[in-house]
């Protein structure tokens, strides 16, 4: 639900033409832009309550979407501070007492055990009343350095030095005193970034473009810069393997793309590098494929499904040629390929070899057979027939946009299969690794729109009427 709302929402801004950027965890940037611009920040993360916004902080469920004129409530940092009686640069202590990004409530645990000495109102819920605690406790200090030093007094030697050092990341977030990087993106199209990849290196220009525009996949930039994936758990059989697992390849394909992977594994083990290879490569100037090491990087860490449990696995890139003369593209080399290019080289990843026959069907409906095949050939357990046309009928029925005829025959609530949405899910994790790397490739392929291809409830429905041998149409 998540992923489909945020595309809506993405082909909706690109719809009216609006400018925009895409900047992971942008809420320092934000609060520091609208006081460039003079503006209030429309959100719903609590944070903004903390920033000292001038014209302050408007939360998305205040807001009176339907209202002529519109109408909302503003929240200031000063009028918050002032209430808990405390100074406006209180308020960054105070937010990470409360926890955030950097600081766990695990780690807080040590004040946490002080702080609930202090009595609230009991109307008050659980969140609130500890934000009052805090306020209360922070009013008894003149300086914001007394309050920092009493909060570090309650640690032990043990874990003083990490809860020092969250701390001073955390307070360092809430400062937004420098202008932001973004004002020359917005006002001159120049992109700037403080990312890198594992290694230092920088992030070519091209990539950084698509990502700051939301064309480029999120999950992809993180994975660049962290190489971690959290994989998404969908409605699955936990008795079966993960649904992730019928993706894994074009996972591996992704990632030997986004870190330059350029010769095959069993060929570069127990290789020793070059004196060029050694060489740090700028990424934001260099013409030249980056190779490495994999004795040194060739691992991402997954995290995913395993029965009932969270696992972390390493795997490695797809460092494999496509032929011998072609190997994988790269950041570097993919605005240097013909469409054809890139066409022939997602097709032949997804295991299509009937790229001719694909080609005479609607661009729409390419990408979704090309995955549907792939999905055919890596899935376990197999995928059953039945499966395989509920969903093709569900398709259809959704591009013409009109259930009557199959509604007409559905039952109200048809028995839920846990074995085909298992099966369903293997399909929509290899569409989505798939839309990730036609999004890498710059769309050879036609992307489709997720919530006019595909609906769980629709699927089962058409399912459970093939089952019980009737007619579709």
């Amino acid at each position: 639900m998540k992923g489909t709302l945020k595309k809506i929402r993405q082909n909706s801004i690109i719809k009216f033409n609006l400018v925009y950027i895409v900047y992971s965890e942008a809420d320092k940037e934000s609060a520091s832009l609208a006081n460039a611009w003079n503006c209030p920040v429309l959100s719903n993360d609590s944070d903004f309550f903390i920033y000292d916004i001038q014209e302050g902080y408007i939360s998305v469920n205040s807001f009176c979407w339907d209202s002529k004129p519109l109408t909302a409530n503003i929240f200031k940092a000063r009028n918050l501070a002032d209430h808990l009686k405390i100074p406006r640069s209180f308020l960054p202590l105070a937010g990470s007492l409360m926890g955030n990004d950097y600081i766990s409530q695990e780690m807080l645990d040590p004040f946490s055990h002080s702080l609930n000495r202090i009595q609230t109102p009991k109307k008050l819920s659980k969140k609130a009343s500890r934000f009052i605690s805090i306020g209360n406790f922070l009013s008894g200090f003149k300086t914001l350095q007394d309050a920092i030093e009493k909060v570090l007094s309650m640690y032990p030697k043990g874990k003083l030095e990490d809860m020092q050092h969250c701390l001073n990341c955390s307070l360092e977030e809430y400062d937004i005193s420098f202008q932001s990087s973004l004002i020359a993106y917005f006002n001159d199209g120049k992109v700037t970034s403080l990312f890198m990849s594992m290694g230092d290196l920088g992030i070519t220009k091209w990539f950084l473009e698509k990502f700051r525009q939301g064309l480029f996949p999120a999950q992809c930039m993180s994975c660049l810069t962290t190489h971690k994936q959290f994989l998404r758990v969908q409605v699955e059989n936990i008795e079966e393997m993960s649904a992730n697992r019928c993706s894994l390849k074009l996972r591996k394909v992704i990632y030997s793309i986004l870190f330059g992977c350029k010769m095959p594994l069993e060929e570069e083990v127990g290789r020793q590098m070059t004196l060029e290879e050694r060489k740090p490569v700028d990424m934001k100037s260099s013409t030249h494929e980056t190779v490495m090491n994999p004795q040194t990087f060739h691992r991402v860490s997954e995290f995913g499904r395993d029965k009932k449990k969270l696992k972390e696995k390493n795997v490695e890139p797809y460092c494999e040629f496509v032929s011998k003369e072609k190997p994988f593209p790269s950041l570097v080399t993919i605005p240097k390929l013909s469409e054809s290019e890139k066409h022939d080289f997602l097709l032949s990843i997804l295991e299509c070899k009937a790229s001719n026959l694909l080609n005479k069907l609607e661009r729409k409906f390419q990408m979704l057979v090309a995955t549907i095949i792939f999905w055919i050939k890596s899935a376990l357990p197999r995928v059953n027939k039945q499966y395989l046309e509920a969903l093709l009928v569900s398709i259809l029925k959704l591009d013409e946009a009109s259930k009557m005829k199959v509604d007409k025959i559905f039952t109200a609530r048809p028995p839920f299969d846990l074995n085909a949405a298992h099966s369903y899910a293997q399909w929509q994790c290899v569409l989505s690794e798939a839309m990730k790397l036609n999004f890498i490739l710059g769309e050879p392929l036609s992307t489709p729109f997720v919530p006019k291809v595909y609906c769980g409830t629709m699927v089962q429905q058409t399912l459970h009427v093939i089952k019980q041998g009737k007619k579709l149409i």
